[in-house]
């Protein structure tokens, strides 16, 4: 008895180990499902990472292409200013040819005043040109008013005593400043010698025409330079004559390239960021530039980018804030899972491990019964229908099924225990069909099944060796479940009353399902229990 109970008690102890570890493995794997909210909220703040670089990435684009634009129209307006000043000078030198012509042998006895004269200054922007004679000590002869009336020392007028046919002076402030402008001269000539000069003066502010028409925004400016680095005119106007020669745009650009455009970070005028454009003009030694203030160039792409920035930065931090806020519901939810999950599979062990003390009980009851001073019959009819309950509690355990019992499984294993006791050559059949029942009735059909199947086996065949035991298990049409155990023995009066433990065993198993049975005579005996749904629960085909 001590190796029985010792057997009894540590073996479900052994198994508890091993559904121990089994849940540790299943909540092992639960910790691993539990990573997922941690890879989408990765994934996602990934997915908003990926998408401002990518917003990084346009708005870095597009400042360049802004600076490529900007460069780009620079080049382009300093291409406009070069065609209206070649047209401005070239026609203003064609003028004092023409009018060198008018002037006659002795220039000191012309009247610039002349109609033949001023006929040729038609063309020009006569509103504002002037017009000057001066002699060859640079004194004026004749000219319109508000001109310089002594010019011998600038650099323009000594140039064409040296034997220069035209030039260009750079600009020219009068002693005020207030009236900028720039001459195109030409040089006189009679008898081989230097005569004087003719001279029309531009204002510089034919520049601001230049600029209105270009529409290059605020701070922006237009002017032209000759080649030696000196600025011809400019608008807006400077406060004082200027030299670009050792200013970047002769050392590194203009050296480089006729055409091209560059940043400049400091205008040597008003020491404002610009970007410039410049164009030599083709047969002059003048180059035309046009400059677009940086901040305005980009203040509308900067406008740009922060109207975008303004719409999709709210968008990924929205984005984000979801994730994770989803991440934390699916965390709660994972935890309430996972605690769910390791209650049902407490509640697992603890049914297995009660429904294997019971089986192990059983088991001790029927050693102690065989201990009992009693026939040996009864001993072992009570050994077979503990046996029986002993198989219920074996077959929930092992298949989890703890609310309901897979029936047709159960039977089949009553059904073989009770042939391999019964120690006969008996032929056995049996049609199962799949039936759940509700846990509380598993153990009655199985007491049923037992009882008449060794009724069966004891009283039906006696010394014949042909004998056969059908036993099926099958779903009505009208839901119910249908339990038939037949076979080819002798036979028995059913309608005779039995008043042995076996038959009122049944009567009372038979009531607690609810069910009806029958024995019938049909060339052997036929058992027939049909149990309706009610009585079994959930009655499911599986």
């Amino acid at each position: 008895m001590a190796a029985a109970d010792l057997r009894a008690y540590v073996a479900p102890r052994d198994g508890l180990a091993r559904e121990f570890e089994a849940v540790t493995g299943s909540r092992e794997e639960a910790r691993r499902k539990s990573a997922v909210p941690s890879v989408v909220l990765g994934l996602t703040l990934l997915f908003c990472a990926v998408l401002a670089l990518i917003l990084g990435m346009l708005i870095w684009q597009g400042y360049f292409a802004t600076i490529a634009q900007t460069r780009a129209k620079a080049e382009s307006a300093a291409h406009v200013v070069s065609v209206h000043a070649q047209w401005l000078i070239e026609a203003g030198n064609q003028a004092l040819r023409r009018i060198d012509d008018v002037v006659g042998p002795d220039p000191a006895t012309a009247d610039i005043a002349n109609e033949t004269i001023r006929r040729e200054l038609a063309g020009l922007p006569a509103e504002v040109v002037r017009l000057v004679l001066y002699d060859a000590a640079g004194n004026v002869i004749s000219g319109d008013a508000g001109t310089p009336t002594a010019v011998g020392h600038d650099e323009y007028f000594t140039a064409l005593r040296e034997g220069a046919d035209w030039q260009i002076s750079s600009l020219i402030l009068d002693e005020g400043g207030s009236t900028p402008r720039f001459a195109v001269a030409r040089r006189l000539e009679r008898d081989g010698r230097f005569a004087g000069a003719l001279a029309i003066y531009y204002p510089a502010s034919v520049m601001e025409d230049f600029w209105s028409s270009l529409a290059l925004g605020r701070q922006s400016t237009v002017s032209i330079v000759r080649t030696d680095g000196w600025l011809i005119a400019r608008f807006p106007s400077p406060s004082a004559p200027l030299n670009l020669i050792d200013y970047e745009l002769f050392t590194d650009h203009y050296a480089a390239a006729p055409i091209g455009s560059y940043i400049a970070a400091q205008s040597p005028a008003d020491g404002l960021p610009r970007t410039v454009g410049f164009r030599k003009i083709a047969g002059l030694p003048v180059l035309a530039l046009a400059s677009i203030s940086s901040g305005a160039a980009m203040s509308e792409f900067w406008r740009a980018a922060g109207i975008v920035v303004a719409i999709v930065a709210p968008l990924i931090i929205l984005l984000a804030a979801g994730a994770i806020w989803l991440v934390g519901i699916m965390r709660r939810d994972e935890r309430t899972r996972f605690q769910l999950a390791r209650a049902s599979e407490d509640n697992t062990i603890l049914m297995r491990e009660i429904h294997h003390r019971v089986k192990n009980n059983l088991q001790a009851v029927s050693s102690l019964v065989q201990l009992q001073p009693i026939p040996q019959t009864a001993k072992l009819e009570m050994s077979r229908r503990i046996a029986a309950m002993v198989s219920v509690h074996e077959h929930i355990y092992r298949s989890d099924q703890f609310a309901n019992a897979q029936i047709d499984a159960y039977i089949r294993v009553i059904v073989n225990n009770a042939l391999a006791g019964a120690g006969a050559p008996i032929e056995l059949s049996m049609t199962l069909q799949p039936l759940t029942v509700d846990k509380d009735h598993a153990m009655p059909l199985g007491l049923i099944v037992s009882e008449v199947v060794s009724n069966a086996f004891k009283h039906a065949f006696g010394e014949r060796t042909d004998g056969r035991i059908e036993v099926s298990l099958t779903r009505q049409e009208d839901g119910k479940g249908r339990l038939t155990i037949s076979d080819n023995g002798a036979g028995f009066d059913a309608s005779a009353r039995s008043e042995g433990m076996g038959r009122r065993l049944i009567d009372g198993l038979a009531r607690q399902l609810d069910g009806e049975y029958r024995f019938e005579n049909d060339n052997g005996t036929r058992f027939v229990l049909d149990f309706p749904p009610a009585a079994t629960g959930n009655v499911t085909g599986s």
